[in-house]
């Protein structure tokens, strides 16, 4: 299982994405310090700019396990801030093979519609929100399309 690929050097997410997962919230309106009880449960589908690996994030109220067919993955515990919009998801990465990742924090955007969700997180340590749900630079941003489970 690795988090990053020599290719972009990008992070995957969120949720986890990204993830993952304290939150940036502004005033705590939304923020919690669980995740948003919608996002719970089993997603599973694609990243943007790599759609031949299928991506599984597992997310609890406050944790999420992300896994890629191509071997990527990581452990995290998130929180959300749902008065903004689009949403935020921040996460804290808990267990990953490259242990240079571990205790980083990531930040993401997220929407949901129906049973679909897409995501768009920047690499760890990247103390901004991605703007737009568009991969690639400045903040080597990575997208994901998935479907609930």
């Amino acid at each position: 299982m690795k988090l990053w690929r020599s290719r972009l050097i990008l992070f995957g997410p969120t949720v986890l994405v990204a993830c993952c997962l304290g939150c940036g919230g502004n005033d705590g309106g939304g923020s919690t310090s669980q995740g948003d009880p919608a996002l719970v449960g089993t997603w599973s589908g694609t990243e943007v700019d790599l759609p031949q690996y299928t991506w599984t994030f597992v997310l609890g109220a406050v944790t999420m396990d992300v896994q890629s067919s191509s071997g990527e993955g990581y452990k995290a515990s998130y929180t959300t801030d749902t008065s903004v919009d689009p949403k935020h998801i921040t996460g804290t990465i808990n267990e990953c093979p490259l242990a240079d990742l571990v205790g980083k924090s990531w930040n993401g955007i997220y929407v949901i519609e129906g049973t679909g969700a897409t995501i768009a997180s920047n690499i760890p340590g990247d103390t901004t929100f991605p703007t737009a749900f568009t991969p690639g630079s400045p903040h080597q941003t990575r997208v994901f399309t998935l479907t609930k489970q």
